[in-house]
């Protein structure tokens, strides 16, 4: 799967690879323009630590959401928000986890 960029969405993306604030959207850009540049799928995958999959989908997301912000973000998940715990951490207590046995009767 080719992506073909036009100057005014090549311009875009450079932009927002480098000014976006979220550097998750600064990746994808990235991968966008490395993708019109005739990098395969493969490599961009092992270059950002993703599935081959992943990139045909920013790939094919990209084209469905056009150029922007849109174009690069993820879609809404279903289900419940996560919740962060008071204290901040996954644990219950706050970010300390609980003692583990090392070994030896107690």
């Amino acid at each position: 799967m080719e992506l073909r960029l036009t100057t005014a969405e090549r311009d875009q993306l450079t932009w927002m690879a480098n000014n976006l604030k979220d550097p998750k959207l600064q990746r994808r850009a990235t991968a966008l323009l490395e993708a019109d540049a005739g990098s395969s799928p493969s490599w961009l995958a092992a270059r950002y630590g993703v599935a081959r999959a992943t990139i045909y989908n920013w790939i094919r997301h990209y084209r469905a959401f056009g150029p922007g912000e849109a174009g690069l973000r993820d879609r809404p998940r279903p289900g419940r928000p996560r919740r962060a715990r008071p204290g901040g951490g996954d644990q219950p207590d706050g970010g300390t986890p609980p003692p583990t046995r090392t070994g030896g009767l107690s």
